[in-house]
């Protein structure tokens, strides 16, 4: 009985480490390089460069949409890349574009809160994307940029939130309010298929809260033309919960090893 309910313990806190993420915002912005390789194994080994691309001061707007665990009022999406649609947008250009399209069963994600609920820690990472993946390729040219992530990691911690409150009929923490503050990246490894463009490119984006989308609409309330950063995540300072599972999973596992060890009888 007793290794039963240790069990259902166990479950339930992985259950609650893997609950509902939500990330849906037009307030970041990015600035960074990307490097062309001929072969993946040069890219991989950082060798044999053949360009390096900067966008030096300038930046680009980022959209950010994730939905993860709140099936079945929404599906399980996400969608990243550069926010072009704003009328008068300067991220509407080749040069900077990045795109990972939306797709239906999320990333491997993670996403915490700090104990006071005003600082978001989230990161997603991936082997791989549909076709209609875009990354710049260091041109102007928007038809040289088309091909497959082979991997890549989006991280970003966000404090200066709204403290977030506790949704029980979600059994997540929101918060709807912008940050004061973001420190983030955007890095990995493309395959650009694309004729005029082929190759395998590291990359390396920086976020900031420079966003162009934000300093015209945002501040306007413009709805139309700027999403309201919204994040949600079940779990805040996630150690203890982490270090929970593991104990508990640690004593099972030495409660299991004790009656095997010591057979009654």
């Amino acid at each position: 009985m007793r290794h039963l309910l240790l069990f259902l313990a166990a479950t339930a806190l992985i259950g609650a480490l893997r609950a509902q993420v939500l990330v849906n915002t037009d307030r970041f912005a990015y600035t960074g390089t990307v490097t062309r390789y001929t072969s993946q194994t040069d890219a991989q080994a950082a060798v044999n460069a053949v360009g390096s691309f900067s966008l030096g001061t300038e930046n680009r707007d980022l959209r950010l949409q994730l939905f993860q665990g709140f099936a079945p009022a929404l599906a399980d999406q996400y969608y990243f890349g550069t926010n072009w649609t704003p009328p008068g947008s300067p991220s509407n250009t080749a040069s900077g574009f990045i795109q990972v399209p939306l797709q239906f069963g999320a990333p491997n994600v993670r996403a915490f809160w700090d104990h006071s609920l005003t600082r978001f820690t989230f990161s997603a990472q991936d082997d791989g994307s549909a076709a209609g993946s875009r990354l710049w390729d260091g041109t102007s040219v928007a038809a040289n940029q088309g091909g497959a992530f082979i991997d890549y990691q989006l991280s970003f911690i966000a404090s200066g939130l709204s403290p977030a409150l506790w949704d029980s009929a979600y059994g997540t923490y929101w918060s709807q309010s912008e940050p004061s503050a973001v420190e983030g990246h955007f890095t990995g490894l493309f395959h650009n298929t694309t004729v005029g463009g082929a190759g395998y490119y590291t990359f390396d984006f920086v976020l900031n809260l420079d966003s162009w989308a934000y300093s015209t609409f945002g501040t306007n309330e413009d709805r139309e033309h700027y999403i309201p950063t919204l994040l949600a995540a079940p779990t805040a300072v996630p150690e203890p919960a982490t270090y929970g599972v593991l104990g508990v999973l640690a004593l099972l596992g030495l409660l299991c090893w004790r009656d095997f060890s010591h057979p009654r009888g």
